[in-house]
């Protein structure tokens, strides 16, 4: 018996189509259906590792602002900076009454980055040149 599987991915906002053909396959068989699984499995981890293949030669620099009566939203940037994998480090280059400034060297793309701040309940506006937490 001939087996085609299509699998349609949805991986980081990526559509991606996997067409699959096995031959002499049954899957009364629990040999060849483990066969199938195990096929499957590295198909979908290998479309998931280049998805989330990490380039660690880019260091992308980042400002970010926040105003500077702003406790929580600080102490939880910070603890949140330093939970994630990507960022190299982050600094306080300038503060005043008003704002503080952090910079940050991020080894990833700035998509990746806001989508890891908005998943830690942090909002980037990215408008300016120098970014802004809200």
């Amino acid at each position: 018996m001939i087996l085609q599987i299509l699998s349609k991915m949805n991986l980081n906002e990526s559509l991606m189509l996997n067409n699959k053909k096995f031959d002499n396959i049954n899957l009364l068989n629990e040999k060849d259906f483990f066969l199938v699984l195990k096929e499957l499995k590295i198909t979908y981890e290998n479309y998931w590792k280049k998805i989330n293949q990490v380039n660690t030669s880019i260091k992308l620099p980042l400002t970010i602002s926040l105003e500077s009566s702003q406790y929580d939203k600080i102490k939880m940037l910070e603890d949140t900076l330093d939970k994630l994998d990507l960022v190299n480090s982050f600094e306080i280059i300038k503060f005043d009454n008003k704002k503080i400034y952090i910079k940050i060297i991020y080894n990833g793309s700035p998509n990746k980055f806001i989508n890891q701040m908005k998943f830690s309940n942090i909002l980037v506006n990215t408008e300016k040149q120098i970014w802004e937490i809200r």
